[in-house]
């Protein structure tokens, strides 16, 4: 158990894979950037993408469409604050994760 590998391989996955691969879940992944999101929306009928600006008012817009999904997005400082309170304000599940377990997530699918 020195080595940098076990160690990381004893992280237990943070959620199921199949959450991610069952045809009725919808999810969002957002890139956050100082000056816009990059959203990636998975849905019944497959992917799909769009990109907003990085303002309260885009995202409430824009999430007040997708109460019923569920979100993820990379901690990235003030710049995920926006969208941060935008969720919280629509009651929509959101998840802001350290980047060490998005590529957990990534690897896992």
């Amino acid at each position: 158990m020195h080595s940098r590998e076990r160690k990381r391989d004893r992280i237990p996955p943070l959620l199921p894979f199949n959450f991610f691969t069952m045809p009725d879940t919808h999810i969002i992944g957002i890139d956050v950037s100082k000056l816009s999101l990059d959203i990636c929306i998975k849905d019944s009928d497959g992917l799909h993408t769009s990109k907003i600006a990085n303002t309260y008012k885009e995202v409430i817009e824009f999430m007040r469409k997708y109460k019923k999904y569920v979100v993820f997005y990379e901690a990235t400082g003030i710049y995920s604050n926006k969208l941060s309170k935008a969720c919280n304000d629509l009651g929509i599940v959101h998840y802001q994760l350290n980047p060490f377990v998005m590529c957990r997530i990534y690897e896992s699918l």
